[in-house]
């Protein structure tokens, strides 16, 4: 299951093998399991399937190519322009002067700034389907053979042999391009690390919950009626913390379990992946547990934001906490075969601590915290890397090495320098909710489910659905008719009265005195 996996964000690759990176049982012991010991295993393996999946969501992204259409409209069948992130490609298919058979030709464009290897072994794979609806079918496998193209530099396709049709071809139109990713050309160049339960800075002295269908043990031993031993102390319960050399436990206050070491990765026990590791969720609730998580890849620094995006798209519900990256100079994979702890080599020959057989300075625990910060003396000063992972001395402009083992062919134009100048290690912390199931009530009407209360879950009752009867037809009401509207009489307007004259008075004679 765990090869499977990890063989899913190939070309990408795992620092310390797959074996060394994830979280596994190598040991399952003579006893049959617990269902609850299986479940913890189990929720391992779905957590780092779905924290793998972004990565091939990003690498995904930089492989596809998108038809180039004007004005909405199918350019010619044998002549068309595809993009990708990176690339832009003229394709056209032509018949050969003489034998009948038809070759791919075209034209390649470097988009951006900065200089682009072709690929591994200076060739670049394209897969190229010849009929829309097809797709279905082998794609025809296009090369391109040369170490680099200059930034927004456009270079003709050299003509090789394998670039005529095999016999029996049937073409249609040019419909579909994908980019064959390699080591050279994948945006997330290795998994350095993949810790389950490792801690930000933001969580570290967060005291840790066991699940509700694993409770608590009894503090009284229940084989020799002693005391459990070490109990929680001020900040949390007892940790397991590693030394620079690998060393063995020392009381710790961070919440961590006294087990299994916080990110701890490769084969183990099941007793010690399941009993030693059930104290891991930072919250739980009847309906969701959230656990800590934290990652560390090597990748070219422009395609930052497109891990982000990934994993704040993820199914997971995965919560970014903080994230710091640093420039990826001077560093050299260490694969420790006895399955112990494995450092990376700087620049000055110095091994920066690890945790479980892994990788990656930004992970490192005690005495560095979980940014990298010595505890031991100021930042910056003790040689080793800051909270932000930066190195001090390469302030004084050191010479970048590039990064040894990310390249299988040595580079004759170009330098290694440059070709991986672009190449950062950055590292995440969040975190991942996992949602419970819904688990009815008990019977007796409780409050507290079976969940919480027996760590069990059984199927809930069948829901009694009432019998429908049909409902019964009622007989129409008659029509009423409404009363006839009477007719109005006219109305006769009263004869208007003739005004009589009005006579003045006459006037009166004056008499005489």
């Amino acid at each position: 299951m765990h090869a499977a996996i990890a063989s899913k964000v190939a070309p990408t690759k795992m620092t310390t093998g797959w074996k060394n990176t994830l979280r596994w049982v190598n040991n399952w012991g003579e006893m049959k399991p617990e269902s609850r010991q299986m479940w913890l295993v189990m929720e391992d393996f779905w957590i780092q399937r779905a924290m793998l999946e972004p990565i091939k969501v990003v690498n995904d992204s930089l492989s596809r190519f998108d038809m180039v259409k004007d004005n909405n409209q199918l350019p010619p069948p044998n002549q068309r322009k595809f993009v990708s992130r990176i690339w832009e490609l003229d394709l056209e298919v032509k018949d050969q002067p003489s034998g009948g058979r038809k070759f791919l030709t075209g034209k390649i464009k470097n988009r951006t700034k900065q200089l682009q290897l072709l690929g591994s072994g200076n060739t670049m794979t394209l897969k190229v389907w010849f009929d829309a609806a097809r797709l279905d079918l082998p794609p025809f496998e296009f090369q391109i053979q040369g170490e680099f193209v200059p930034g927004e530099e456009t270079i003709s396709i050299p003509a090789l042999p394998s670039h005529v049709f095999p016999p029996g071809t049937n073409f249609t139109e040019i419909a579909k391009v994908e980019q064959v990713l390699d080591e050279k050309t994948v945006p997330i160049r290795r998994l350095e690390r993949l810790a389950l339960g490792y801690p930000s800075a933001k969580y570290f002295y967060t005291v840790l919950n066991n699940p509700r269908f694993w409770p608590e043990a009894d503090p009284t031993n229940a084989t020799t009626g002693s005391p459990a031993p070490a109990g929680p102390g001020p900040m949390g319960d007892s940790a397991m913390m590693m030394t620079p050399g690998g060393g063995g436990a020392v009381s710790g206050t961070s919440g961590l379990s006294a087990t299994i070491r916080p990110g701890e990765a490769g084969g183990m026990a099941l007793t010690k992946l399941a009993d030693g590791n059930k104290k891991r969720y930072v919250d739980v609730t009847d309906q969701v547990r959230r656990m800590q998580v934290a990652f560390t890849v090597v990748i070219d620094q422009q395609y930052i934001t497109d891990v982000m995006i990934a994993y704040a798209n993820s199914p997971l519900r995965f919560e970014g906490v903080q994230y710091h990256w640093k420039r990826a100079s001077g560093l050299q994979s260490t694969t420790n075969t006895t399955g112990g702890s494995v450092g990376i080599s700087g620049q000055g020959g110095e091994e920066f601590s690890t945790i479980g057989g892994s990788a990656g300075n930004g992970l490192s625990s005690s005495p560095y915290g979980p940014m990298g910060q010595s505890s031991s003396g100021p930042v910056g000063t003790s040689g080793q890397y800051g909270p932000m992972g930066m190195d001090p001395r390469m302030s004084g402009g050191s010479q970048f090495q590039g990064i040894p083992g990310l390249s299988s062919t040595s580079l004759s134009n170009v330098s290694e320098a440059q070709a991986n100048s672009g190449l950062v290690e950055l590292t995440v912390y969040g975190l991942v909710s996992l949602y419970e199931k819904y688990d009815p009530k008990p019977k007796d009407g409780s409050e507290s489910s079976q969940l919480e209360s027996t760590g069990k879950t059984t199927a809930p009752e069948a829901v009694k659905v009432p019998e429908l009867k049909p409902m019964p037809v009622e007989t129409p009401a008659k029509p009423v008719t409404p009363p006839a509207a009477e007719t109005p009489k006219p109305v006769t307007p009263p004869v208007a009265e003739t005004p009589k004259p009005v006579t003045p008075p006459a006037a009166e004679t004056p008499k005489k005195n």
